[in-house]
């Protein structure tokens, strides 16, 4: 006779966030004692690109003359995490010349997939000239030696700048 529906047992287990090959074995016994088993193969893969975060403005100006320091990026993985620490990067920054130039991320995670690239574009460009601020501008008249002096705006005396100040954007 039919024994119909049987009950199936299985062995074996997925982990699905973990890449691997996995066997899963099925089982299934009859009344009568008859027994059979069927087993599959299960291979789990990772095909999750890697994030890139850019840190700071994607587009920035920079003055000529002056060593450039990127900002940095952070990658993260959604198997292996944090993986900030093997980005990759590659220029064509020429601080010396007014131009367009890139900076470029890219990542890899263990499995070998590589995240999209990122680039911040730099222009370089000429820097300002400095500025000279005056404070008072005070004369004296040039027979004044001794005592206290006291400033007259008259044309044809010594001149005095007091809180006479440079400011220049770029060092050097």
């Amino acid at each position: 006779t039919l024994d119909g529906t049987v009950t199936v047992t299985t062995s074996g287990s997925v982990t699905v966030n973990t890449p691997g090959t996995y066997t899963i074995t099925y089982s299934a016994t009859d009344a009568a004692g008859n027994k059979t088993t069927a087993t599959r193969t299960v291979t789990v893969t990772d095909t999750t690109k890697p994030t890139i975060t850019i840190e700071g403005d994607s587009l920035v100006s920079h003055y000529k003359g002056v060593a450039y320091t990127d900002a940095g990026a952070t990658a993260v993985d959604t198997l292996d995490g944090d993986i900030s620490g093997q980005l990759t990067t590659a220029n064509n920054v020429d601080v010396n010349s007014i131009g367009t130039y890139w900076f470029s991320y890219n990542v890899k995670d263990s499995n070998g997939n590589s995240a999209d690239t990122r680039m911040r574009i730099v222009n370089i460009v000429e820097s300002p000239e400095p500025t000279l601020t005056t404070g008072l501008v005070a004369y004296w008249p040039l027979d004044v030696v001794q005592g206290s002096k006291t400033p007259e705006l008259v044309n044809g005396y010594d001149m005095e700048l007091t809180n006479l100040s440079a400011e220049d954007v770029v060092e050097g």
